[in-house]
């Protein structure tokens, strides 16, 4: 089987769009830390992490290899960044919070770490609007999800 006959029935996915994935995945984290928004001024923990591998998707191209899943919260944001960190434990991957300097530390040192993902749609509808809001939601996995052939990055068709 040569290229052609791979990518012939092949329908592209432009990976560069938002969606919200479904399904299980296996995470390879990018950068985890503090960023300074020139517009607000404000602080805000980021957390990047891209799919190397679809352990199950609940449809077709609901979640591939190299979607991107982006956590961005206000400092002011207890509940989520309470969320992050009770997820990276779960998932084996503990801050160290000795000290804010050990904490940031250990934030970075969460590059290039994997964790096992469920994502799934969630919806709710406001009191004040007519139709439902959709929403990523997502909690990791323990670590004891991760095997060798998970862990190894698929190509994303």
């Amino acid at each position: 089987m040569g290229l052609y006959d791979v990518l012939k029935d092949h329908e592209p996915i432009d990976l560069s769009k938002k969606k919200i994935l479904q399904g299980e995945a296996v995470l390879q984290i990018k950068s985890c830390g503090l960023v300074n928004s020139k517009k607000t001024g404000k602080d805000y923990l980021t957390f990047k992490a891209e799919v190397i591998n679809v352990v199950k998707a609940k449809e077709e191209n609901s979640i591939v290899p190299g979607n991107q899943f982006d956590v961005i919260m206000d400092l002011e944001q207890d509940k989520k960044i309470k969320k992050l960190q009770n997820n990276l434990f779960t998932a084996g991957l503990a801050l160290d919070m000795a000290s804010e300097e050990a904490m940031t530390a250990s934030m970075l040192g969460l590059e290039n770490k994997l964790v096992y993902g469920y994502f799934s749609k969630g919806k709710f509808k406001p009191d004040d609007k007519e139709e439902e809001i959709e929403f990523q939601n997502w909690k990791f996995l323990p670590a004891s999800k991760l095997t060798p052939e998970n862990s190894t990055p698929q190509v994303p068709f």
